[in-house]
């Protein structure tokens, strides 16, 4: 996970971490909203880089008031599931995917935004994220 880290900070825009309990008071309203929880091992990356932005992909973070650039998860999953429950949570989108978490499965997935079909699926985000984020 530190080597992704490191080009993560060299290579996107990435928010300053956030705290344990900004990613509670995340998961309260995501839970509000019918959504599931933000996924342990996704918390623990947010903690160390609260959202990133790389050629057109986003990564949600933890809603942080004035501390963030980019969409939070919150107001993302707001807007995406329209207010409706789901068993999904949408953590990152490009121009042509969606990066969502699967608590059921427990996997991550890279969906196709037309046919919703999946692209990539793993139980570790880390591939997920690469391939969004378009790192080399």
């Amino acid at each position: 996970m530190e080597n992704l880290l490191d080009e993560l900070r060299q290579q996107v825009g990435c928010n300053k971490a956030t705290t344990p309990a900004q990613i509670k008071i995340a998961d309260l309203k995501l839970r509000q909203l019918g959504l599931p929880e933000i996924p342990e091992k996704y918390a623990d990356l947010l903690t160390k880089i609260n959202g990133l932005s790389n050629e057109g992909s986003l990564i949600f973070g933890a809603e942080t008031g004035d501390n963030h650039c980019f969409e939070d998860i919150v107001t993302a999953n707001r807007t995406f599931f329209r207010g409706k429950k789901s068993d999904w949570l949408l953590l990152g989108r490009d121009e042509s995917f969606y990066f969502i978490y699967e608590p059921a499965s427990q996997n991550y997935h890279i969906i196709d935004q037309d046919s919703f079909e999946p692209e990539m699926t793993s139980a570790d985000y880390e591939p997920l994220l690469v391939f969004l984020l378009k790192i080399e």
